[in-house]
């Protein structure tokens, strides 16, 4: 599994913006796409205990809780 820093290079003081992130991360899922990668995604939009919003290439809820489940497994063994 390869993780992004979430600060993709920058500044700590100068946090990168949710929107940027979507941003980098559409056009990597379009380059992966153009190499005939067959990719999938989740995005979570989280509001401070207000409310999540998620998004994702795969049907909800069983796809979605699949590649959830499929990262946060990845997480826990790098942890180790």
């Amino acid at each position: 599994m390869k993780v992004v820093e979430g600060n993709f290079g920058k500044d700590k003081d100068d946090p990168i913006s949710p929107s940027e992130v979507l941003s980098l991360f559409a056009v990597k899922a379009m380059q992966y796409e153009e190499e005939g990668k067959e990719v999938d995604c989740v995005v979570i939009v989280y509001d401070k205990g207000e409310m999540f919003e998620i998004a994702s290439s795969k049907p909800y809820p069983e796809g979605v809780y699949f590649l959830l489940q499929k990262v946060a497994s990845k997480i826990l063994e790098e942890e180790d």
